[in-house]
């Protein structure tokens, strides 16, 4: 196993990332589990479109696609229809049976991932091998209407992040060729969500930069205060008066957003 490998279990371990990644669950639309419910009792209505395949460009190329299929991973994993939206369907439209609320919960994503040129589904893409691609994301027709919400959360927060970490790689690189010495970029965790700052991280990541916060020196204990987050640097035993400071200073912090 080299390096790489090494350091993405360790920066990005399956347990957590798979919990991290099952928040998307609270992305599937109410109206989702309606659609649903119906193609699965035969009560379609003219507008219940399901299909069995969900068409995903991937316009950033190759990178971005191995990290899009890394969460891919951690995604089929993680979902599972929550319970509290199919109650409320349930409340909307009495008629969904208990056998049809076993299936929707008993749901799970297993798809089948191939490959193609975005210029056959899109006449202004370049050709290969120049042109990016598009997935072809085949499972059940259900599945595939519970999941496509997540699945686009997914893709949002995915372009967003690689984009600005691609600005930043390309800052290093461009730093280099000029002055001989590159700046050391790294990511800091973004405090107000878990699953915004892991998959940011794993973008970062992915193009090479660093991981922050960065691990206290040997036999010393730090506070860094980022942005809306306070993270302290140590190691074991950490001292409970430096993470009572830490955590009064958290405290002004969220005041501070009042």
């Amino acid at each position: 196993m080299d390096d790489y490998d090494t350091l993405e279990k360790r920066f990005f371990p399956d347990a957590r990332c798979i919990a991290v990644l099952a928040e998307l669950n609270a992305w599937t639309p109410v109206n989702a589990i309606l659609k649903s419910a119906r193609h699965l009792e035969g009560r379609r209505l003219p507008e219940d479109d399901l299909d069995s395949r969900l068409i995903m460009p991937m316009e950033h190329g190759h990178l971005f696609e191995a990290v899009f299929m890394r969460t891919i991973q951690w995604l089929v994993e993680s979902y599972r229809l929550p319970e509290a939206k199919l109650l409320l369907a349930r409340e909307i439209d009495p008629a969904i049976s208990d056998t049809t609320a076993s299936r929707l919960r008993a749901a799970r994503f297993h798809p089948t991932i191939n490959s193609a040129p975005l210029n056959l589904f899109d006449s202004k893409a370049l050709p290969p091998p120049e042109g990016p691609n598009v997935f072809l994301i085949d499972d059940e027709p259900i599945v595939i209407e519970l999941l496509q919400a997540p699945l686009r959360c997914l893709m949002d927060i995915l372009t967003f992040s690689f984009e600005k970490a691609e600005d930043m790689s390309q800052l290093r690189a461009e730093t280099k060729q000029k002055t001989g010495g590159a700046p050391t970029i790294y990511h800091r965790p973004y405090a107000d969500s878990r699953l915004y700052a892991t998959l940011e991280a794993l973008c970062y990541f992915a193009h090479g930069l660093e991981i922050g916060p960065f691990p206290a020196s040997d036999g010393r204990s730090e506070i860094d205060l980022s942005y809306r987050a306070v993270n302290v640097r140590s190691r074991p035993p950490i001292d409970p008066k430096l993470l009572g400071i830490a955590r009064g200073m958290m405290e002004d912090l969220l005041r501070g957003l009042e």
